[in-house]
């Protein structure tokens, strides 16, 4: 457990786990959810100390733990801030299937506003949204993380490129065409 103190007062704590060559981070808190000990950078403070604790122990790795699948999620983008990379190894959240229909609008509007961390049929990690990758204005150093970036095209778009509805062999639908990422 990482501790950290401000005097003799405990102000934030998580558990951590050396595991091998890698040291992990797992669950986190602060006192009371202090809105100004969060700004105050506790957490960049508890990461701090971690990558300080990692090397005292000979760890190779950090490990920051799992976020949420959502490509401009809040905590997803805090962590590669310190110039992280995907574990493509280790699935923290697991495996999920998604049965969806690619021509429903609040699915058209839901990966336009959430561009999603995906791992394809090939187990490589990718993203789908409804945008290009340069429209969305990712730093390099995160997408290098991914293998590839699939669009979902509109309805329209799929009538004129005369897409099949049906899975193809790395996406459970025709719609997802796979765009550059560079």
């Amino acid at each position: 457990m990482i501790q950290l103190f401000r005097d003799d007062q405990c102000i934030a704590a998580g558990l951590s786990e050396r595991v091998g060559e890698e040291y992990r981070l797992y669950k986190t808190g602060w006192l009371d959810g202090s809105q100004t000990l969060r700004d105050e950078g506790i957490q960049a403070f508890r990461v701090w100390s971690a990558i300080r604790r990692a090397r005292e122990l000979g760890s190779q790795r950090l490990d920051l733990g799992g976020t949420p699948p959502f490509l401009l999620d809040g905590v997803f983008n805090y962590k590669m801030r310190w110039n992280a990379c995907l574990n493509t190894k280790r699935l923290a959240w697991g495996m999920h299937h998604l049965l969806f229909d690619p021509t429903h609008p609040e699915l058209q509007a839901f990966f336009g506003r959430e561009p999603m961390i995906i791992v394809d049929r090939q187990g490589e990690f990718g993203i789908c949204s409804n945008t290009h990758p340069k429209l969305q204005g990712i730093r390099p150093n995160i997408l290098r993380s991914f293998k590839s970036w699939w669009r979902l095209v509109s309805p329209v778009e799929a009538a004129d490129r005369r897409l099949p509805l049906e899975p193809t062999d790395r996406m459970p639908s025709g719609w997802f065409v796979e765009e550059p990422i560079d």
